[in-house]
């Protein structure tokens, strides 16, 4: 059986923790591998039949599969007249391993748990947006093309976890306040109508964070906000006030303020720094 080494994928480039490959699987030939990297499939067009450990499954546009190191898979196409298109996000195991447990210890156990899940369409539209511009960017841009990537695998992840709020009444509170906090819709809520949402009073669900060894749910949202503010200035022809408006801050000058405590300059400075050409 083949395995697969995220060094040997990427030999001129061996430092960056994401690649991402568009592919289209026109032929039914079986190549059954390993890998030691996560790896996420988000089918774009047709059907993909993909096998995962021993179980197979077909896979439709707007489907996601998340894939674990020693994970034993491999996908075929359904039909020859008709291939498929997806995505394949390669991710360093101790990159991703990092990146949710910032969000909570248990985020990545509980999207493997579940394995596949169904993006909703304006999710799909952003992240296939943010992909194709990535794919384009040269050697030179790497830290844009990273960064681009790193928003996508984020809002795929929360993908998982919106689903496993949807199934899992279970679920524990700082994952579902961090899944209302990534909702985009949700920007301009305070923390506590975040707990209200959730059912619980402000006093509590500071007191969930804290007992969890999270930081605030002020500074979880706070990192939100501004993160999606600087996707915006890099992908997005928008004006800095209606990014101001659109993550849920009033004052632009405190906006401005605190960009730059966290970033090190002004958003305008920023986009000029890192933008993206339309």
């Amino acid at each position: 059986m083949l395995k697969y080494y995220f060094n040997e994928c990427l030999p001129e480039n061996g430092t960056v923790p994401i690649n991402v490959s568009a592919k289209y699987r026109s032929t039914t030939h079986i190549v059954k591998h390993t890998h030691d990297f996560y790896e996420l499939i988000l089918v774009c067009k047709n059907t993909l039949v993909h096998t995962l450990n021993d179980q197979k499954r077909q896979m439709q546009k707007y489907d996601l599969c998340i894939i674990s190191p020693e994970d034993c898979h491999f996908s075929i196409a359904e039909n020859q007249q008709e291939s498929p298109c997806y995505y394949t996000i390669s991710i360093r195991a101790e990159y991703l391993k990092n990146l949710t447990d910032a969000i909570s210890k248990n985020f990545l156990d509980s999207i493997l748990s579940m394995r596949y899940t169904t993006v909703k369409q304006q999710v799909f539209d952003q992240c296939k947006q943010h992909l194709n511009r990535a794919l384009f960017l040269t050697a030179e841009d790497m830290d844009k093309k990273q960064f681009l990537y790193q928003t996508v695998i984020t809002k795929l992840l929360t993908e998982f976890t919106l689903n496993v709020v949807e199934k899992q009444a279970g679920r524990s509170l700082v994952e579902r306040a961090y899944s209302l906090m990534t909702d985009n819709e949700n920007m301009s809520l305070t923390i506590k109508d975040i707990a209200e949402k959730l059912g619980y009073s402000e006093e509590h669900l500071i007191r969930t964070f804290k007992k969890h060894g999270e930081q605030s749910p002020c500074q979880v949202f706070t990192k939100i906000k501004l993160d999606y503010a600087r996707e915006l200035l890099i992908s997005a022809d928008y004006s800095v006030s209606y990014i101001c408006d659109l993550v849920g801050y009033y004052s632009q000058h405190y906006f401005n303020k605190i960009f730059k405590k966290h970033f090190g300059c002004s958003p305008s400075f920023y986009r000029k720094k890192n933008s993206i050409p339309f």
